[in-house]
């Protein structure tokens, strides 16, 4: 299960979730404990990071995103 918080700079928040659908992920709209991967734009709340760490959710930037979906799509 993944969220996307903050401005995104290669494309639009709604582009990342459909990405991440397209792969198969749920796409969460809050942290919760169900939480596995919070990607984080520009501007992303220091309190949704804090509590995504809190449940253990491994943390992306957009960049680090981006390589993560581009591999995944090629295999």
């Amino acid at each position: 299960k993944i969220m996307f918080t903050g401005k995104m700079i290669q494309g639009t928040r709604n582009d990342m979730q459909v990405h991440a659908r397209n792969l198969g992920a749920k796409v969460l709209t809050s942290v919760s404990n169900k939480l596995d991967i919070l990607v984080i734009g520009e501007s992303a709340s220091q309190a949704k990071i804090n509590k995504a760490r809190k449940a253990q959710a491994e943390v992306l930037s957009e960049a680090e995103y981006l390589e993560l979906f581009n591999s995944l799509k090629s295999t």
